[in-house]
C-alpha cells in the first residue's frame, strides 16, 4: 500500500470518529456501517469509472449471509471455482450506492448475497483470484482500494 493510501485512510478515520461521537450509542452501529460504506464507495468510485463496466447479474440459487459479500464471494471463489468481482451496486429505487462483491463463472455474473439483484445496477471489475488472496491480508475486505 502506498503512503497516499495510508494518508487517505487516516484522514477518513479521524473524520469518521469525529462524526461518530456526535451520535448516541443506540445508533452507532448503523452509523458506522453507513459511514464505512461511504468511505469505501468514495475510494473505489474513481477506479470503477476508469476501469469498471456495468454488468447484468443473475440471482445465485443459494443465498449466503447478507452483509458478508466479501466473505461469501471469496468462499465461492476458493471452494466452487468462481471468479471474483468487486464494485458498486446502486439501488434503482433510491440511488443509494453500496460497495459490493459478487462472482463470475463462464462470463455470467452471479450474486449469492443480495436476494434481488434485479433491483440494482452493478458496476464492477473482475479481480484475479491471486490478487484477491494477496490483498485481503487474511480478512474478508474490499480489495479494490489496495490494487
Amino acid at each position: 500500500m502506498t503512503l497516499q493510501n495510508y494518508e487517505f485512510i487516516f484522514i477518513w478515520e479521524i473524520l469518521f470518529l469525529q462524526i461518530l461521537n456526535l451520535f448516541n450509542d443506540n445508533n452507532k452501529d448503523r452509523i458506522k456501517e453507513i459511514l464505512l460504506n461511504e468511505l469505501i464507495v468514495d475510494r473505489i468510485q474513481q477506479i470503477i469509472d476508469e476501469k469498471g463496466k456495468q454488468v447484468v447479474v443473475k440471482n445465485g440459487k443459494r443465498k449466503l449471509k447478507l452483509g458478508y459479500c466479501y466473505y461469501n464471494s471469496t468462499k465461492k471463489m476458493l471452494h466452487d471455482g468462481y471468479g471474483y468481482v468487486e464494485g458498486i451496486v446502486i439501488d434503482k429505487k433510491t440511488g443509494y450506492r453500496v460497495a459490493h462483491a459478487w462472482n463470475i463463472k463462464n462470463d455470467e455474473h452471479i450474486d449469492f448475497t443480495i436476494p434481488n439483484p434485479d433491483d440494482y445496477d452493478y458496476y464492477g471489475i473482475i479481480i484475479p483470484n491471486n490478487v484477491v488472496l494477496d490483498k485481503m491480508f487474511g480478512m474478508s475486505i474490499c480489495v479494490l482500494p489496495f490494487i
